[in-house]
């Protein structure tokens, strides 16, 4: 028989692991208090810098690389891994998902059962675009005096720090809620932040990440976060050191419900806390990944953290950097070239290879059986043919060698060409013939007098855009061929190039596999949706609104709706840069 705790899971956007007394990032103060009943983990590293892949790692214990392969196309597979969703739907738990986007809700179902819509208090929905911290407090409270909280209960709630000057208050707030219902000392409490934040005395500020954006930052203090863990009879007030990583919390949470946890696929995997806890594992002995970017993203970085180094590879660059930080532990001085370290090196190096080794086997085989599901009817139409592909592509090697392997095994293949503005060194036999334009524009192609193809695949991150955009359509339209067929970097196809594009926009727009747990306990919601696509297609129609990508339309309005208003709520007015700069990077588009 298990141990049924409640889980409260508490977990504070972009929170330094320490304080600076500069800005909105800092440790709340709400830690300092919570720090004396809990373990504190002094050097706890995230997945990632970014809110999205941090939190994949965070509630499934499995490190980013291997969840998705694109920032565009998130789609997880777990395996058969254990998740929070595996207590609700095999172990009697019941959940209550705070979380205060609705993108969040939307992308980490899969992780975690969004909250029901029937148990919010009035004036609150599943599909509102973001709850405050206020509101999250709120929630809460509105569910523990309605009774509505069942036991044995996993309560995940997400704050946010930025702009909000009461963050630790509506923190504190709801611990206290915890307290007064009785429920504090027979639970696991965590009390965390998902990533960190460059220190401002660095210079490494807002307007510096408007070129480069903070996720690409791997300095500790933008990956080491806040971690407490409180649970019955811990020792409170104990402090650890020792490296660890997000994705040992989930493990954790298992081995103190005495649950068996199913590490799935890979043995990178996290794992329980408890023997450090406990004083069983040596010091240091684990070394945590954070990554910058998915496995097919271009701008990749991975860093390898342990107690006393750190190493960082920049995968498009093929640049080293290696920090003894005992020494050094601003991470000034490089020492990848210092032969006193090359035992050391060597170390870092071989983990991160068989790390990318794994991460690719795993991915390969996902898309293989993506692919063959994909090229069914292709193969039907084409099997008596021998047949010519042209892939146009900006994606990196490896996909385009996966594609391509896929491509050979799954149709009769005498040719498989590559269109891209990357420049790719090692695609021999993979890719017969390798055409690098400046860009993927109807001019460039045009004068390379491409001959007749059987296939092209328009392989695009961003395929789950609606609409692709017309210049997109008019390039690929200068290659002659048979069909014109879209995949996404899980090898899913799109078919918006024939006479019926509408139907892929409606199932990409309406996306029921993320909406629907939305449509069918607020109907209204649907058809909010209904009416702005329509107007959108009939403005698109007319040509009133040319190439406008309407998920980034429907962002905009409401991004900008919130943000214009939320300083009536005590939150922080954003200037109107910092405004258009957000509003552009929504805009974003391949």
């Amino acid at each position: 028989m298990y141990n049924k705790y409640n889980i409260f899971w508490f977990i504070v956007d972009s929170v330094r692991s320490f304080r600076t007394g500069i800005d909105d990032r800092d440790w709340l103060d709400v830690m300092d208090e919570f720090a004396k009943d809990a373990v504190q983990f002094t050097n706890a590293f995230t997945g990632a810098p970014s809110s999205k892949l941090a939190a994949g790692a965070i509630f499934s214990g499995i490190p980013t690389p291997f969840l998705s392969r694109h920032f565009n196309d998130w789609e997880i597979n777990l395996d058969g891994a254990s998740s929070i969703r595996s207590l609700v739907e095999n172990h009697g738990y019941h959940y209550y998902s705070l979380l205060d986007t609705r993108n969040g809700r939307e992308n980490y179902q899969s992780l975690v059962p969004p909250i029901k819509a029937s148990l919010l208090p009035g004036g609150y929905r599943l599909s509102d675009y973001v709850w405050l911290n206020r509101d999250i407090t709120h929630i809460f409270n509105f569910l523990l005096e309605n009774e509505r909280i069942l036991q044995p209960c996993c309560t995940t709630f997400w704050y946010d720090c930025r702009r909000d000057p009461k963050t630790s208050f509506y923190v504190s707030e709801a611990i206290n809620l915890i307290k007064k219902s009785g429920l504090y000392d027979n639970s696991i409490i965590i009390l965390m932040s998902d990533h960190g934040y460059p220190d401002p005395s660095t210079k490494l500020n807002e307007n510096f990440f408007r070129g480069l954006g903070h996720d690409m930052i791997l300095t500790d203090d933008n990956i080491r976060t806040p971690l407490l863990i409180k649970y019955p009879n811990c020792p409170g007030g104990k402090k650890i050191d020792s490296v660890v990583g997000h994705i040992d919390i989930l493990p954790t949470i298992f081995d103190l419900l005495d649950i068996p946890y199913n590490h799935g696929f890979t043995e990178f995997q996290g794992t329980t806390l408890l023997p450090l806890i406990n004083g069983i594992e040596r010091f240091g002995s684990r070394i945590r990944r954070t990554d910058t970017r998915l496995p097919m993203d271009v701008q990749r970085m991975v860093s390898l953290r342990s107690n006393r180094f750190k190493y960082i590879f920049a995968f498009d660059l093929k640049n080293e950097f290696f920090f003894d930080l005992e020494k050094d532990p601003q991470e000034i001085v490089n020492v990848v070239d210092d032969p006193d370290y090359k035992k050391d090196l060597v170390k870092f190096k071989s983990l991160k290879d068989y790390f990318e080794e794994e991460i690719f086997s795993y991915h390969k085989s996902s898309l293989l059986s993506n692919a063959t599901n994909s090229l069914k009817s292709l193969e039907k139409k084409f099997k008596a043919h021998s047949v010519s592909v042209l892939i146009v592509a900006r994606a990196q090697e490896q996909l385009i060698k996966i594609l391509s392997y896929c491509l050979k095994k799954n149709l009769n293949c005498s040719v498989v060409d590559l269109l891209t503005p990357i420049n790719q060194d090692n695609l021999e036999g993979y890719i017969d013939n390798v055409f690098l334009v400046n860009s993927i524009s109807d001019d460039e192609i045009f004068k390379l007098g491409l001959g007749q193809y059987s296939i092209v695949f328009f392989l695009t991150a961003n395929s789950k855009r609606v609409f692709q955009k017309s210049d997109i359509k008019a390039a690929i339209s200068q290659v002659s061929s048979d069909r014109c067929i879209i995949l996404d970097y899980n090898f899913m196809s799109y078919d918006f190039f024939s006479k019926l594009f509408y139907i892929p926009n409606i199932k990409l727009f309406f996306n029921w596999s993320k909406k629907s747990v939305f449509y069918k306990q607020e109907p209204i919601y649907f058809l909010k949706d209904l009416t702005f696509f329509c107007v959108r297609l009939v403005k698109r129609f007319f040509k009133k609104e040319k190439d406008i990508d309407i998920k980034a339309a429907r962002e905009i309005m409401e991004y900008r709706s919130y943000h214009l208003s939320s300083y009536k709520y005590g939150l922080g007015e954003m200037d109107q840069n910092s405004m258009q700069y957000e509003l552009k990077r929504i805009k974003t588009r391949e």
